[in-house]
């Protein structure tokens, strides 16, 4: 399988290449009054409005946020018939090494999958429960009454 690899604080993050449907070189983003701090904005792609969501709070809670900054990138990710922007630091490679990064199971309840690269922590994003909990975001608030 191959992935995409990105920086995102600290931290490297590996995602499915096949999820990922463009690399956006910081585009104008514009905000969504009352939306949830997770959704960054809006912008355009290819004439469709794309959501961007910044992703501190779901993947680093202990860590404060981060603007985006001059080398951060837009990654467009697809699943199914969504697609959607996260903001990362910066895109490293695609990578192309099956004996060295498991394939993320769908079914796994964790987002995030630790794994070891060459000494170093490598963490695998599961599109498939990204996709869940950025969707939870926007779903209405049961009524109390």
């Amino acid at each position: 399988m191959e992935y995409c690899l990105f920086q995102l604080g600290h931290n490297r993050y590996a995602v499915p290449l096949a999820a990922v449907r463009e690399v956006l070189s910081h585009p104008s983003v514009s905000p969504v009054p009352l939306s949830p701090p997770e959704l960054s904005g809006m912008t355009s792609f290819r004439g469709e409005v794309l959501p961007v969501f910044t992703l501190d709070s779901l993947l680093m809670p202990e860590q404060a946020r981060t603007e985006p900054g001059e080398r951060s990138r837009v990654l467009v990710l697809n699943f199914h018939e969504s697609i959607y922007g996260i903001w990362v630091d910066q895109v490293e490679r695609m990578e192309a090494d099956a004996e060295t990064l498991p394939e993320p199971n769908e079914s796994e309840d964790p987002l995030l999958h630790e794994t070891h690269v060459h000494d170093s922590v490598l963490y695998l994003l599961n599109p498939a429960l990204l996709h869940s909990k950025l969707e939870s975001l926007f779903q209405p608030a049961p009524e109390i009454f």
